[in-house]
């Protein structure tokens, strides 16, 4: 054997203690998938991917579809058909979720969840979403929107919640209406809502009134071509401006008249609110400002479109312009066409005043008495009515009678004085010479309403009489 393939057996030899391990294949057991860790949907949709079952251009396609098809039937209302389609989310469209295409989708079935009034699945699924995108301004909006439909039908009464479901989906709608005006601080609907948030659903209409004058400022300063890119927040824009006539008429009715005219004005030819809350506004503020025939006139329009079984404040306001003319008469042939069941306790106490004005004082005791045995949240006021026919009768004794069994509801029913029993109440006293007891009451009077309206006079009375 020559030199050079001695050589090149060398190289090759390698001693058997030295050689390296023999590297064996793993076991099916031993093998990591490459999907594991992934739930058995998502790992299914994975390996699709890869072999080519499904593409991502095709669940682009389905999802297109479906959307179109569920933005139908939203527009015609069908919303237990939406479910039918894509609820529950993660089973019947689980592909589309995965792949990341389900938002608009997914949207349309939180909007039908909470039509149906289902809105602890709406909430849930809306705040899944949020999750992912928390300074989305549209998953704000969902959210704060759903808080806000369940609060408006529990006030409705369509649905029932505990004061506590009820104080956190306030506060849920707050956050997210709050979280919406700084991520739009120009725009007109979040502010809307939550000036309607304060004003109907907490009671607290003068904290809603920055938030409707916001929403009308922003909408003002929206130029032509802004609105028209706007134009759904022009509805809420005409219901700021009416809401803002509401919030004003006590404080600031000359604003108030400015605002529902505009809000006239400005719906003229949507009609988004019915000419029966405007003009009955309308009428209210000018009765504020001491206009009675102007209010007239506004009301009177008002009852044109008006339904006397349903519509019956406006009826009421009206009878009450006439007897501020010292027409009870006329008050009383307003009232007349609302039904007999439709006269709730304060068409009752109107009626009353009418009838006692008219020098029929036992018609009015009857419709006071029907007024008072009916009325659960203000029976004292009929009470209080009752007790002053009697003092105009010199029936003092009585007169004290229906004032205690005011004073007596009012404290059990709310917690507090009868303020305005208490001040009969020391007329009556005086009237009857108690004056250490009319003084008493006055006190009592004084520690919880110092500027009550003709307090001052009549503690100055008793005083003096006390000296003498």
């Amino acid at each position: 054997m020559n030199r050079q393939a001695e050589e090149a057996k060398v190289l090759v030899f390698r001693h058997p203690e030295k050689e390296a391990p023999a590297v064996e294949e793993p076991t099916p057991a031993e093998r990591e998938e490459p999907t594991a860790g992934l739930d058995e949907e998502l790992s299914e949709f994975v390996d699709s991917l890869i072999d080519g079952r499904i593409s991502v251009e095709k669940i682009r396609r389905e999802a297109a579809n479906l959307y179109a098809e569920v933005e139908l039937l939203r527009r015609e209302n069908r919303w237990n058909d939406i479910l039918e389609l894509c609820h529950p989310v993660e089973e019947k469209i689980s592909h589309i979720l995965h792949a990341g295409c389900e938002e608009p989708i997914v949207g349309i079935v939180v909007f039908a969840l909470t039509q149906l009034k289902r809105f602890d699945e709406a909430l849930g699924l809306a705040l899944k979403m949020l999750s992912q995108k928390p300074d989305d301004f549209r998953l704000n909006a969902q959210v704060a929107y759903i808080a806000y439909a369940n609060l408006q039908a529990a006030r409705n009464r369509e649905v029932l919640l505990t004061p506590e479901n009820r104080r956190k989906l306030i506060d849920t709608a707050h956050k997210h209406l709050a979280r919406c005006q700084e991520l739009r601080p120009n725009g007109v609907t979040s502010f809307y809502r939550r000036g309607v948030l304060y004003k109907d659903l907490q009671g607290k209409p003068q904290k809603a009134r920055p938030y409707f004058e916001q929403a009308v400022k922003n909408w003002r300063a929206y130029s032509e071509e802004e609105r028209e890119r706007h134009h759904q927040e022009r509805k809420n824009y005409v219901k700021s401006l009416y809401n803002l006539a509401l919030c004003l008429i006590e404080d600031e009715p000359a604003r108030a008249l400015s605002f529902i005219r505009a809000c006239i004005e400005e719906d003229g030819r949507t009609g988004y609110l019915g000419a029966v809350h405007k003009y009955y506004t309308l009428g209210k503020v000018y009765r504020q400002m001491g206009s009675i025939d102007r209010a007239v006139q506004a009301l009177e329009r008002a009852l044109v479109d008006a339904d006397p079984a349903v519509h019956a404040h406006v009826y009421h306001l009206i009878a009450l312009c006439y007897m501020d003319k010292n027409n009870p008469q006329k008050a009383l042939e307003v009232l007349h066409p609302i039904p007999r069941k439709a006269r709730k306790p304060y068409i009752l106490r109107l009626m009353a005043s009418a009838h006692v004005a008219m020098g029929a004082k036992d018609k009015g005791r009857s419709l006071l008495l029907q007024a008072a045995e009916a009325d659960r949240k203000g029976r004292h006021k009929a009470l209080l009515e009752l007790a002053r026919i009697e003092i105009t009768c010199g029936e003092f004794r009585k007169a004290l009678d229906y004032l205690e069994k005011a004073e007596n509801f009012f404290r059990e029913k709310y917690g507090n004085p009868y303020m305005d029993g208490l001040f009969w109440k020391a007329v009556v006293m005086i009237k009857l010479g108690d004056l250490k007891k009319a003084g008493e009451v006055l006190e009592e009077l004084h520690r919880f309403n110092p500027r009550y309206p003709g307090l001052k006079k009549l503690m100055k009375v008793v005083s003096r009489k006390e000296v003498k």
